[in-house]
């Protein structure tokens, strides 16, 4: 058995992960939403009542896995920040599918339907970013 001078369990950072995960399943859900019938909104409003409730519990195992472990492999405020901004970006998604289904929008206004990623960054003609160009 190998012995390391700082222990670290992984488990607190594989629940981040898991939250993030279901960050992006529910944006995936909620674009879906935005695309569809308004007929259609309410199994997809289910759907993304459940992704929430995963993420919650999620958040849950964290606060206890943070409590129970005696070395995490980030300082405790970081990850507690961490989940506590992906549970709240979560609960927001949440809150706005279900504007969507109440309000019964068949379609957005063009101006609230144009995705960030359309618009091309400022001073790059090309649109790629300083990452992507490298």
């Amino acid at each position: 058995m190998k012995l390391r001078l700082f222990p670290q369990e992984p488990a607190g950072l594989n629940l981040l992960s898991q939250m993030a995960q279901q960050i992006v399943l529910a944006s995936a859900t909620l674009a879906e939403i935005l695309g569809v019938p308004a007929d259609e909104h309410g199994k997809l409003v289910e759907d993304m009542h459940n992704i929430e409730a995963k993420s919650a519990e999620l958040h849950f195992a964290l606060l206890t896995h943070m409590r129970t472990s005696f070395v995490n492999p980030l300082p405790r405020e970081d990850m507690y920040a961490l989940s506590r901004y992906l549970n709240e970006a979560m609960e927001k998604m949440d809150a706005a599918a279900d504007l969507v289904a109440l309000y019964r929008l068949d379609r957005l206004p063009k101006r609230a339907a144009d995705q960030p990623g359309d618009h091309q960054p400022a001073g790059r003609a090309d649109g790629q970013c300083h990452a992507q160009a490298q």
